[in-house]
C-alpha cells in the first residue's frame, strides 16, 4: 500500500505495480472531468490519464 497524493501519479504507480491476477479499481471522482486543488479548478479525466498510462506502461 502507498500514498500517493497527485491523482495521475498514482494511476501510473497502480498500473505499473499491478500483477497479472490482480484487478485495479480508480474510484472517487466518477464522471467528473476536473480536480479542485486549493482554489484553482483542473481539467482531470480519470480515463484519460488511466490511458496514458497502458500507453506508457505497454511501450517499455
Amino acid at each position: 500500500m502507498f500514498l500517493e497524493e497527485n491523482r495521475a501519479l498514482a494511476i501510473q504507480r497502480a498500473i505499473k505495480e499491478l500483477c497479472d491476477d490482480e484487478v485495479l479499481l480508480v474510484l472517487g471522482k466518477g464522471d467528473e472531468k476536473y480536480q479542485i486543488i486549493g482554489d484553482e479548478m483542473l481539467h482531470f479525466d480519470d480515463v484519460e490519464e488511466i490511458q496514458k498510462s497502458l500507453q506508457l506502461y505497454f511501450k517499455q
